[in-house]
């Protein structure tokens, strides 16, 4: 029987979206799951304190229907509430990663462990190229990478110094900006593109790509569920409310990918048993010679002051008199007794 160790789990959640679970390779699932029914837990992390418990019902959800959906019951539902991306230093992870006998981990999407990645491997595939990941964590966020070289990147580096705690999207952007230059420099290449997540699933931003390609001085598309090679750059498939745009962008340039439409890659033995012979470069703050003043809690634009639900709207009265006139009448004086006007 194949064994799954946690940090190998979050392949799975490419097939988990915000409309619920979407299972891409059915049969593949379902023998995980089978075979590791007493072994199966679920994952929820928000990025900063949900005080009501919206973001958490938001993530515990989607978990719970894909249980019921396959007949499975997981052992608990591990809870990290206010633990940004950046914080690996998390309860419920540890408690993941340091027990055995979770072979299989549910979440929402694959955020709650890393950003997107996939697309950007079959682009290399089909058009060339190198892949580098990179990622703002401690070194918990190792493994997430490591997932990464797994399934076709060839180098990783991870981001990490106390003194980026508490960035907010403004922040993070200026902290990747500097690792991109850094990365260059490494590689001795300039990148073409560089891909991000749409958005994180707790608080849906979706601003990191776009602040990200502000600091580089780049264009942008966000959305994106298709690229495609074009003279001079390329040409992007973009998602909206009512269909789509195609965009053609010159490159270097930052796109934010959307869901694609196809089924996720998944690590051999072989590129799992590579990955975890690799070595993971790390950058510091001192590597990458930021501003104190723009990182972390000092750089950062917003803060989270409060979570809280909205009060639910009361009861309509309805008012139905005589006649049109009557009512209206009725409505103008209880509009004035409320002192609406």
């Amino acid at each position: 029987m194949k064994k799954f160790k946690s940090e190998e789990i979050a392949i799975l959640q490419d097939r988990v979206n915000k409309t619920g679970i979407e299972v891409t390779s059915k049969e593949l699932l379902e023998k995980i799951l089978n075979e590791n029914r007493d072994r199966i837990v679920g994952y929820v992390r928000t990025a900063y304190k949900d005080e009501y418990g919206m973001v958490i019902k938001n993530q515990k959800e989607p978990i719970l229907k894909f249980c019921e959906k396959y007949n499975i019951t997981c052992k608990e539902i591990l809870i990290d509430n206010g633990y940004s991306m950046l914080n690996y230093d998390r309860p419920g992870l540890k408690k993941i990663t340091g027990n055995p006998e979770y072979k299989v981990i549910l979440v929402k999407d694959f955020s709650r462990f890393s950003r997107e990645y996939i697309y950007t491997k079959r682009y290399i595939e089909d058009n060339g190229g190198n892949i580098t990941v990179a990622t703002i964590g401690d070194d918990d966020a190792t493994a997430a990478l490591r997932t990464c070289l797994a399934v076709g990147a060839g180098k990783a580096f991870l981001i990490k110094d106390a003194s980026f705690a508490g960035s907010d999207t403004t922040a993070k952007a200026y902290i990747l900006s500097k690792a991109v230059a850094k990365i260059e420099e490494i590689n001795g290449a300039k990148f073409d593109i560089i891909f991000c997540g749409k958005e994180a699933t707790d608080f849906s931003k979706g601003m990191v790509g776009v602040q990200l390609a502000s600091e580089l001085g780049v264009g942008v598309a966000t959305d994106v569920i298709a690229v495609n090679p074009a003279e001079g750059g390329v040409t992007v498939k973009q998602e909206t409310e009512t269909g789509y745009n195609v965009i053609d962008l010159a490159t270097p340039c930052v796109v934010t990918i959307q869901k694609p439409d196809y089924d996720p890659r998944y690590p051999t033995i072989k590129t799992k048993m590579a990955a975890r012979k690799a070595t993971i470069n790390e950058i510091t703050a001192a590597d990458l010679a930021v501003d104190a003043a723009k990182v972390g809690e000092a750089g950062s634009l917003t803060k989270v002051l409060k979570l809280y639900e909205p009060p639910k709207k009361q009861a309509g009265v309805k008012i139905q008199e005589e006649t049109v006139a009557d009512s209206t009448m009725r409505a103008l004086a209880m509009i004035a007794e409320a002192k609406v006007l």
